[in-house]
């Protein structure tokens, strides 16, 4: 991945070229602003991810399947959605 921002110095803000960053009529576009719009878009999916699994598990649960493979499935993908959604929350995103 090619960076788009570099940190300034002495400080814990990031800055941009002109060339990723244009202002239009509405607010600012560009390739940075996109970059931007693809990680928020990957978290937004991560959370309903999470949320939908632990639904599907609460309807396993009033079943009393806790012990099926598609249970056990349903957990892997709940710890590993929340990992990943812990590194965004790590970093701020």
């Amino acid at each position: 991945m090619n960076r788009l921002t570099i940190k300034t110095d002495g400080s814990k803000h990031y800055m941009t070229g002109s060339q990723t960053v244009v202002k239009c009529e509405m607010g600012y576009e560009g390739e940075a602003i996109d970059r931007l719009a693809m990680y928020e878009n990957v978290y937004e999916a991560l959370i309903e991810k999470y949320e939908n699994t632990i639904k599907e598990m609460e309807k396993l649960r009033k079943h009393n399947k806790t012990k099926t493979v598609m249970f056990k499935q349903l957990l892997v993908d709940k710890v590993s959605t929340k990992n990943m959604i812990m590194m965004f929350d790590i970093y701020g995103i």
